[in-house]
């Protein structure tokens, strides 16, 4: 039964961040994304693994603090998840907090 809800709020978190990014509401996006557990998450008719990390890593760079992506991003334990399978996306990130900016431009054109 924990399985069951587990998976179903992994999934409801999906479409709710689907539907921010539908609306532009890119901080929502990020954090719905950063809702969504791995472990739970099995919804390949819809996203996947990677569409996940990206739309929360893009969608938390346009919105939060650099104080928040190093806290609620790179500290995520539930997002570190689909990080670890997108290290550029790490990469990303951590150019970001310290503000080497084209190097992420470069990193982000290589991602998207």
């Amino acid at each position: 039964m924990k399985e069951l809800i587990e998976t179903s709020k992994a999934k409801i978190a999906a479409v709710v961040a689907l539907y921010r990014l539908n609306t532009n509401n890119f901080k929502a996006v990020a954090e719905k994304c950063l809702q969504i557990d791995l472990d739970y998450f099995d919804y390949p008719s819809l996203l996947c693994a990677k569409d996940i990390a990206v739309f929360g890593t893009f969608c938390a760079l346009a919105t939060f603090e650099r104080s928040e992506l190093k806290e609620k991003v790179l500290g995520s334990v539930l997002f570190r998840k689909f990080l670890e399978s997108e290290p550029k996306l790490v990469e990303l990130l951590q150019k970001f907090c310290r503000s080497e900016f084209g190097t992420c431009l470069d990193i982000m054109e290589e991602v998207s």
